[in-house]
């Protein structure tokens, strides 16, 4: 071939004319006990070994992030989930109050009285369930349990408007 350089030994055809030339001044200037092809592959050897590190030392990096950005997420969310739960819980509480106290109102009012009362259809946007067995109002949800006790009525409470009233001594729901 005309024209082209010749190859100093076999495995330098890896490097481009400027890197040659300054491999070939380096030797030509100094006086190295290795032939020109030893330190050619010893220098290629120094660049690939550092490339290595550096491409070890972000993946080395680049996991310890991740592991700390998945770890602080977890904790997050966890924190999170406790929360919503004890909302739902005080939720719940809360409706179960109210139904008690609507029912005693009504155990100890006079002849007659009429009252409507609204119970919600969901807890946050959770299905629950609530009903009477036994003298006692029982409402439960995902994780979530309560019951109060209550005095004797007739009639089954439901979710949305629920009408009470007392006639001849007895307290009716619905």
């Amino acid at each position: 071939m005309r024209g082209a350089k010749p190859r100093f030994c076999l495995g330098a055809s890896a490097f481009d004319e400027a890197s040659s030339d300054v491999l070939l001044s380096l030797y030509l200037n100094t006086n190295f006990k290795y032939p020109f092809c030893l330190l050619i592959l010893k220098y290629r050897g120094e660049m690939k070994s550092k490339r290595a590190q550096t491409a070890i030392e972000f993946i080395v990096i680049f996991s310890a992030v991740l592991f700390f950005f998945i770890a602080f997420f977890a904790v997050v969310q966890s924190d999170v989930e406790e929360k919503n739960l004890e909302k739902k819980r005080i939720l719940a509480q809360s409706i179960g109050t109210d139904v008690r106290d609507e029912i005693s109102l009504a155990v100890g009012s006079s002849e007659g009285y009429y009252r409507e009362f609204y119970v919600p259809q969901n807890i946050i946007g959770y299905e629950y369930e609530i009903n009477i067995t036994e003298k006692r109002i029982y409402i439960s949800a995902e994780k979530i349990r309560v019951s109060y006790k209550i005095p004797e009525i007739s009639g089954q409470i439901k979710k949305g408007v629920n009408n009470i009233t007392k006639q001849n001594g007895t307290v009716s729901l619905n």
